[in-house]
């Protein structure tokens, strides 16, 4: 956080000082001996993103590529989503058509709302005085990594959709 300060010439325009250290002691809370290094990345990603500068995310680990090109196929989420209109759907079921279908809706993945789940994703994508548009289309390039960072990297997905009673596991 210190040397963020440093060397960024407007590192508060979007957040307070108060605000900033109080999301690096809540990450640092979170960092253990277990904590492995996706885990480590994933919460250094929430702190630079939340200085809302594009600019500096784009110039430091706060790039999902490196993230995706390092997660094991098996760890991806396996279907293709969009969210669209507060809303997370199917575009592509991929090997799980036997389960899902196109324009069905997730309700929740691993027990999680997608609600919530993507306002959590959104903390950790770095965009220009945090626009949500950026996010959106940010989350819906990366969302095979974006998913399974967010939930721990999790062996299985199990989601809840509109059109299904009850949980699928993909």
């Amino acid at each position: 956080g210190q040397k963020l300060l440093a060397i960024h010439p407007q590192a508060l325009k979007f957040i307070t000082k108060d605000q900033f250290w109080k999301n690096i002691e809540s990450k640092k809370s979170l960092i253990t001996q277990k904590t492995t290094y996706a885990e480590f990345a994933w919460h250094c990603n929430a702190i630079i993103a939340s200085i809302g500068c594009s600019h500096t995310a784009s110039s430091t680990m706060q790039n999902d590529y490196h993230e995706f090109s390092i997660l094991p196929l098996e760890n991806s989420f396996p279907l293709q989503v969009r969210w669209v209109n507060k809303q997370l759907f199917v575009v592509n079921p991929m090997n799980n058509s036997d389960k899902v279908k196109v324009k069905d809706e997730i309700l929740s993945i691993n027990g999680i709302e997608t609600a919530k789940l993507i306002s959590d994703i959104y903390k950790h994508i770095a965009a220009q005085a945090n626009i949500e548009t950026y996010k959106t289309h940010h989350f819906n390039f990366y969302f095979a990594a974006l998913i399974p960072y967010a939930l721990g990297l999790p062996d299985t997905f199990e989601i809840v959709t509109k059109e299904n009673h009850g949980s699928v596991k993909l």
